[in-house]
């Protein structure tokens, strides 16, 4: 998959979540998504290596002046929704 399809399926799942907006209420969606990778090399000998992904989404949901919040360490649409409905009972 490349790069601009997966900042793609991004861009929709936020959308998706930002869609479901009752009238009365604002939604900001947050979506991380990042590697890293750590080498240690001691003379000519790779001592250490270790390679992360990590992801996470955290949603805002403003309603009526308040504000409510979730997270979670994940992109799944299913956990994402969960998210939301979290965020809507912290308002």
């Amino acid at each position: 998959m490349s790069e601009s399809d997966s900042n793609s399926e991004l861009f929709a799942l936020a959308d998706s979540l930002i869609d479901t907006a009752n009238p009365s209420e604002q939604i900001e969606v947050y979506i991380s998504r990042g590697s890293s990778t750590e080498v240690r090399v001691h003379n000519g000998d790779v001592e250490h290596f270790v390679s992360a992904m990590s992801s996470g989404i955290g949603i805002r949901v403003i309603n009526d002046g308040r504000t409510g919040f979730a997270h979670a360490g994940t992109l799944d649409a299913e956990i994402a929704s969960q998210v939301l409905a979290e965020a809507r009972e912290n308002v």
